[in-house]
């Protein structure tokens, strides 16, 4: 039953978007390559172009894959920078790897040798930024088209539970105003964050 929901949201995703980036209608915005080591969570196939990429049943599923990626990328392979994620995301023998770094760190506005710290948790804006900036290359477009933010948040506290768990529910961020626009706001106000524990 619950794979035919998955196909339900699949055909749904080719219909809504016939047009859509191979990534975005793979609901795989980070082109995963298809390995049947890899028993991705909501993996349903790989599609028949070159090479075949991960076809995952929802777009949060195929976010956390490409989160959990990146940070085996980190811890077992030691490639802790930008520059190093992506020199082994897309290796020069491939793809225009230094091309790729440089418009991942201009949408990030980082320079290359920026750690994103994946797996903690006060530090997932920059994991949420990493994956649209790699999207954004990986498929051509804005990614924020297809991806929603409580897609990248599914995805971070799926892959990441334990540290999820840990953090505060509330964190609060400051917001800033222009005061003339704003007459009478408070600039010291905070706004909160709600997360799925």
């Amino acid at each position: 039953m619950a794979k035919k929901k998955w196909m339900t949201r699949i055909i749904n995703t080719a219909t809504m978007y016939p047009r859509a980036p191979r990534g975005m209608r793979n609901n795989n915005p980070l082109n995963i390559r298809f390995s049947e080591a890899n028993e991705w969570q909501g993996i349903i196939g790989r599609d028949k172009e070159n090479g075949g990429m991960c076809v995952f049943a929802t777009m949060y599923q195929g976010i956390r894959a490409a989160m959990l990626l990146i940070n085996t990328y980190q811890r077992k392979y030691n490639r802790r920078t930008i520059r190093d994620i992506i020199n082994r995301w897309a290796p020069s023998n491939e793809n225009n790897t230094s091309g790729y770094i440089k418009r991942v760190c201009d949408y990030m506005k980082v320079e290359p040798d920026f750690i994103p710290q994946f797996g903690v948790q006060q530090e997932m804006y920059d994991c949420f930024r990493l994956i649209l900036a790699m999207a954004s290359v990986e498929n051509g477009i804005d990614p924020c088209l297809y991806i929603t933010d409580d897609e990248l948040s599914q995805a971070y506290n799926e892959a990441f539970p334990r540290e999820c768990a840990t953090f505060a529910k509330e964190p609060k961020v400051t917001r800033w105003y222009n005061k003339d626009e704003y007459d009478g706001f408070d600039p010291s106000s905070t706004i909160k964050f709600h997360y799925k524990v």
